[in-house]
């Protein structure tokens, strides 16, 4: 048999066995070669839809990790409000309030010692103690936005993570989703046209076993689709520990799954995750009722309770052999 290779996690093919590792085997050269350039064909397809998405992912993180950078600077300096709130108040110890001063000694007893404090001349003690309570209140404030700002920063970050992950194992049809998802949330103004867009959601899905089912979210909106709409209460929900990923739904519940199907489940999970390449992945699984929505954030973030955690190496030919219902 003619069969297609891996070296250098490149694909070639090759007119017999080969000690490279063997990715599939055909019976002719014919089938081979439609196979082979058909696959390329659609990751060239993929690539090109993909690269001005991929590119924008990428500014999007950067533009927040720069965003990060700058406002915790502006933190470091608004952690000083204390001391003209402290300045404020040591200046109403003064005698003659209506004086005007450069600058003036008073006792800081916070520190038990003299301390000089310095002023503008143009307004007297009482106008100055008033304008350090005054920055004391604006930088007080500021510390509150700045810690929303970096909050907002980090989750932004997370989210494009999150993309950046998906546009890995996305076809043509995911990459429009995701493209329709960010014109949606309005950071585009236009998506890539896809005529089967507007049809019902199709889920990547693997049967496992004669009655057990494990389907795929690739991408936000089918993520949404198959844990808060078509999972059951019961069915299993997996997702890669503290890691983007897909979330993944074996059609079982704890009592029913065996010790097989989760760890079959778990390793999809795994494979359609950041490491897809590692080994001994942690990965999560619970049943589907405890998957929130976290009010206020995108939907692409959920809340998880009740979990347990298995640890599993991913396996592309695993993941290969598997059977795909179409």
């Amino acid at each position: 048999p003619v069969t297609i290779i891996n070296q250098k996690n490149q694909q070639d093919f090759y007119y017999s066995p080969f000690s490279f590792k063997i990715i599939r085997e055909y019976e002719s050269l014919s089938i081979l070669l439609e196979e082979y350039y058909y696959q390329a064909d659609k990751q060239a397809k993929i690539k090109l839809k993909s690269n001005d998405i991929l590119t924008f992912v990428h500014r999007q993180i950067k533009k927040n990790i720069g965003k990060i950078d700058k406002l915790k600077k502006e933190k470091i300096a608004a952690l000083d409000a204390e001391e003209y709130k402290i300045k404020g108040e040591l200046l109403l110890t003064v005698n003659n309030l209506k004086t005007h001063r450069d600058s003036i000694e008073v006792y800081n007893y916070y520190e038990d010692k003299i301390t000089t404090i310095f002023l503008d001349s143009k307004y007297n003690i009482l106008d100055n103690s008033k304008r350090f309570y005054k920055k004391y209140q604006k930088m007080k404030t500021s510390l509150t936005y700045i810690d929303e700002q970096l909050n907002i920063c980090n989750d932004e970050i997370a989210y494009f993570n999150i993309l950046e992950d998906q546009i890995k194992h996305a076809d043509i049809s995911d990459i429009a989703q995701i493209s329709e998802e960010l014109k949606s949330l309005k950071y585009t103004k236009t998506a890539i046209t896809n005529k089967n867009r507007k049809q019902k959601i199709k889920l990547l899905t693997y049967k496992i076993s004669d009655d057990s089912y494990v389907m795929v979210g690739k991408n936000n909106l089918q993520n949404e689709e198959l844990t808060h709409k078509i999972a059951r209460a019961n069915d299993l929900w997996f997702h890669v520990k503290d890691a983007p990923g897909s979330h993944v739904i074996l059609t079982k519940s704890i009592t029913e799954a065996t010790v097989e199907d989760i760890r079959t489940a778990a390793k999809i999970a795994a494979y359609y995750s950041t490491f897809k390449n590692s080994s001994s992945v942690p990965v999560n699984y619970t049943p589907a009722r405890y998957i929130k929505k976290i009010p206020g954030k995108k939907n692409c973030f959920v809340s998880v309770s009740h979990e347990k955690t298995i640890y599993i190496d991913p396996s592309e030919d695993f993941i290969n052999a598997l059977k795909v219902v179409k």
